[in-house]
């Protein structure tokens, strides 16, 4: 797909799931020819009625009270934040009020961007301990001579 624009752009998804704390992790990697700023959207569509910010980069789905859902967005750039209200199609024939959780960011290649989906607040430490098994995954496929993004 974004190999066939001007800037040939490489993006590359790693996500991780860590059931002993109920979340996931998704990375992603955009790499290219660094001539020109971008812009990145991370969506996603929530049937969930209640959705509240708890900063500039995360979102609290749910009832504070109960199991809330917490998802995150964190690169090295600033983003911008924005929810929306929507409507999705469960089934066929079926509407349902929904919202738009939109992560918007501007940055030159390579870009990577982290989100984190979790039933507890961000854990800093295991982002850092994303981003370092990253950085390890894709060092070990370059000293075995292979391209981590192809």
């Amino acid at each position: 797909g974004y190999l066939r624009l001007a800037d040939s752009i490489r993006h590359r998804r790693t996500i991780w799931a860590f059931l002993d704390i109920c979340s996931f992790a998704v990375l992603d990697e955009f790499t290219g020819k660094t001539s020109s700023e971008h812009r990145f959207e991370t969506r996603f569509h929530t049937p969930l009625a209640r959705v509240s910010p708890d900063d500039d980069a995360v979102i609290v789905l749910g009832e504070r009270a109960s199991r809330p859902i917490h998802i995150g967005s964190f690169s090295l750039c600033s983003g911008r934040l924005t929810v929306k209200p929507t409507e999705i199609f469960p089934r066929y024939g079926v509407q349902e009020t929904a919202h738009l959780i939109k992560y918007k960011h501007r940055s030159m290649l390579p870009f990577r961007n982290l989100t984190m989906i979790t039933e507890k607040a961000m854990p800093i430490e295991r982002i850092d301990d994303l981003q370092r098994a990253a950085d390890r995954f894709k060092d070990r496929f370059e000293e075995i001579g292979v391209d981590s993004l192809g």
